[in-house]
């Protein structure tokens, strides 16, 4: 499989943890993709935020890398990264995303991916240096034991691999045009736990994102955006696998 990047972008006092819900297989995982040719990692994680997210972010720190040990994963590297413009986030999923939303890290959703959750704990121990481990949770007995317990899943996950994604439609509310952001809707208390970020129609296979623009309309962070604005990761330190 081919490299991968995984974002992590948190909330005030790392309290809660963006996430996206999956349109070809609806479970909820950490922003992400794989890398472009000739493409460095952290250029890759800062794009993938902002494809499936909107927001634009940079590098904070890498938490590591990690490799597979079987055909079912590929060699990734986890960034934590920082909002661009915290204040002005807005949370509209894209083509790829059914849902964007914060989730408190107390109240994570039940179908978050297994794999993910450990790289979450992992950035949460805050260590000076990133890691390198093996990917071992994700085997042929986590396939048989979620194939059992959620077939559907399993299947639309294949069919995804397969290039034949079976994508689920995004709920839009025509009530409120208001985002949960770190647990406010204009200024007042909302539930960031529940996944209830509002979300707009798409427009030319697109939805809105960063004040109305669509990432269709607004180009992607360029390499040296993505590498400068954060002072941990300078520009020479690109990472590939």
């Amino acid at each position: 499989m081919k490299q991968s990047v995984v974002g992590l972008l948190f909330g005030p006092d790392k309290k809660s943890v963006l996430l996206i819900q999956r349109r070809d297989v609806p479970v909820w995982v950490l922003p992400g993709g794989a890398l472009d040719a000739n493409e460095l990692a952290e250029s890759a994680c800062v794009r993938e935020m902002f494809e499936e997210t909107g927001i634009e972010v940079c590098i904070k720190r890498k938490v590591g890398n990690f490799y597979p040990t079987n055909c079912l994963t590929g060699p990734t590297s986890v960034f934590e990264c920082a909002s661009k413009n915290a204040q002005k986030e807005q949370l509209l999923p894209q083509k790829e995303s059914r849902r964007v939303a914060y989730h408190s890290i107390d109240r994570l959703p039940e179908l978050f991916f297994p794999l993910h959750k450990e790289w979450l704990d992992e950035a949460l121990q805050d260590l000076p240096y990133p890691v390198t481990k093996p990917i071992k949770s994700i085997n042929l007995g986590f396939v048989l034991k979620n194939l059992f317990l959620h077939p559907f899943l399993i299947i639309r996950y294949f069919l995804a691999r397969a290039g034949l994604p079976i994508n689920s439609k995004s709920t839009y509310d025509e009530s409120s045009s208001n985002v949960c952001v770190h647990g406010y809707v204009s200024d007042a208390p909302c539930d960031v736990a529940g996944a209830d970020a509002r979300i707009a129609p798409e427009v030319n296979g697109q939805r809105p994102a960063l004040g109305g623009r669509s990432t269709a309309d607004a180009p992607a962070p360029s390499e040296e955006q993505a590498l400068n604005t954060c002072e941990h990761i300078p520009s020479n330190e690109g990472t590939k696998l």
